[in-house]
């Protein structure tokens, strides 16, 4: 059992770099986050008790360099599966 990690950014964070180093590009859920967005209403964020995608997108478009570090690390360092 994996203990509660802080907030949504926190949560978010940590989320792209564990994907990144499994091997899953971090753009990916960059364009996840996208469509979230684009699908939001405006109101979202009067009624809301997390952040907006908007903002959580902008927030992990500042941790992609590092995320993107983290793939290839993770793609370059693979270990194959017997």
């Amino acid at each position: 059992v994996v203990p509660p990690i802080g907030n949504t950014t926190t949560r978010d964070q940590v989320g792209l770099q564990i994907a990144a180093l499994a091997g899953y590009p971090p753009a990916a859920q960059l364009r996840f986050m996208e469509n979230e967005a684009a699908a939001e209403t405006p109101s979202a964020a009067i009624v809301a008790t997390h952040p907006t995608a908007a903002s959580r997108l902008a927030r992990m478009r500042g941790q992609l360099p590092l995320a993107e570090r983290i793939y290839e690390y993770g793609i370059a360092n693979r270990v194959p599966v017997p």
